[in-house]
């Protein structure tokens, strides 16, 4: 039976598309490599290039590792490893700065077009912990309600403690997740948080913290 070709064969590959596109159009699948789904205003906003998302139509025609979803809108989609490797490409060949604002740039795009989870890994990626504080607060409370934690504290990960507590709501959130797996830790936590929201006179946040400092000790028994 033939095995899958391992990544050195698939590099190959990969690097031969890369290296035979124009460089305008190399610059265009490295930094579209950024967004898990590709619209056409957001691989423009990305690039800067109005003919943008002709590259990627034209990387679907070839079949180069390239998905397209036929909609009111089109949205193109790179095969995992195609999508990795051209990641890899661009930290090498971009300088840390723009890296880092690119990153930034698609993560906005990723948590406008409803993909808050890929935006939460690239501003991890560039460090940036505002971001991804303003994303726990907004999408905190519809992930709980789903029952999705495990979710909400994945995007906890990697965040520095400083901004665990720069806002009182993402101490609340923080704390929330750790009920589960840590209550008397989340006890402390909420404590914090009931003070905190009390320092910004947010009765509303004080309110949910001792509500949820009441289901602590239900858990605890």
């Amino acid at each position: 039976s033939m095995s899958a070709p391992g990544p050195g064969v698939f590099d190959y590959f990969a690097g031969e598309i890369l290296d035979r596109a124009a460089p305008a159009h190399r610059e265009v699948m490295l930094r579209t490599a950024l967004l898990t789904e590709i619209t056409r205003d957001a691989a423009i906003a990305l690039t800067g290039r109005a003919d943008a998302s002709e590259v990627l139509e034209d990387l679907h025609r070839r079949q180069y590792f390239t998905d397209r979803r036929a909609g009111s809108t089109p949205t193109w989609r790179y095969h995992d490893l195609f999508r990795e490797f051209l990641q890899a490409q661009l930290s090498l060949s971009a300088d840390p700065d723009t890296l880092a604002r690119l990153r930034r740039q698609a993560g906005a795009l990723l948590a406008d077009t409803g993909a808050p989870g890929d935006a939460v890994m690239l501003y991890r990626q560039a460090s940036d912990w505002e971001a991804i504080g303003a994303l726990i607060r907004s999408h905190a409370a519809a992930l709980m309600a789903a029952g999705r934690w495990q979710t909400l504290a994945g995007w906890f990960e990697g965040l520095p403690i400083s901004a665990h507590r720069a806002e009182p709501w993402v101490l609340f959130w923080w704390a929330v997740c750790r009920i589960m797996t840590d209550p008397k830790d989340a006890q402390t936590l909420l404590t914090e948080a009931f003070e905190a929201f009390g320092a910004a006179g947010d009765t509303n946040g004080q309110f949910h913290a001792a509500l949820a400092q009441a289901e602590v000790v239900f858990v605890l028994g």
